[in-house]
């Protein structure tokens, strides 16, 4: 009867550097046309990916996930909302 040794030694494989993958979705003009359209984040990335791919972009490099295109959208809005509340000015504040 021959023994079969197996090794428990982790394979040889050794991860390159981590990379930190671009966000797709900073772009408040392309944010907004997402919302304009009421896309949901899940229907938002199956816009996205398609349409990169096929323009010749390395989807593999990008994060697109529904959440991050959530974070994205989010972050977008609030930065929006922050420059309307410092140009607002109340009809009866007008001099």
């Amino acid at each position: 009867m021959t023994s079969v040794t197996t090794s428990l030694a982790s394979p040889q494989y050794s991860p390159g550097p981590l990379v930190k993958k671009r966000c797709v979705i900073d772009d408040p003009l392309f944010v907004a046309s997402l919302d304009g359209v009421k896309a949901t984040p899940r229907q938002a990335m199956h816009i996205i990916t398609p349409a990169l791919k096929a323009v010749g972009v390395d989807v593999e490099e990008l994060t697109v996930s529904t959440s991050s295109i959530y974070r994205a959208r989010k972050a977008v809005r609030q930065t929006v909302a922050q420059c309307h509340k410092e140009e607002f000015q109340p009809m009866w504040y007008l001099p």
